[in-house]
């Protein structure tokens, strides 16, 4: 068999992008694959476009995101007010003990 592009040239392979056999001068073997030099060029500017174009996932994530950080932020100030509503009972507790402790004394 012979090559698409060099007739005179026998195939090493076929390209895994557009499935045509090429000679070892039109494949590039990128992670253990054949790829002829038109695919190459496809699958970088198919690259280029998806990482100048995000997927639309990447605004729910961020947003996800941020939302659990404003619970997280959120969750301190409630610790907080329960720490406060102990402490003045406490605080009454021991007023009180104080005002009983002083009546028995007297």
């Amino acid at each position: 068999m012979k090559c698409q592009n060099h007739p005179d040239k026998e195939v090493k392979g076929a390209c895994v992008g557009c499935g045509n056999f090429f000679c070892e001068d039109c494949l590039t073997q990128i992670h253990g694959k054949n790829y002829c030099k038109k695919c190459i060029v496809e699958l970088a500017e198919k690259t280029t476009q998806e990482r100048a174009n995000p997927p639309a996932a990447q605004p729910i994530i961020i947003q996800q995101n941020q939302q659990q950080q404003q619970q997280q932020q959120q969750k301190p100030k409630k610790d907080s007010e329960w720490g406060t509503v102990i402490l003045v009972c406490c605080i009454l507790l021991f007023i009180f003990f104080l005002i009983g402790w002083g009546m028995s004394h007297h």
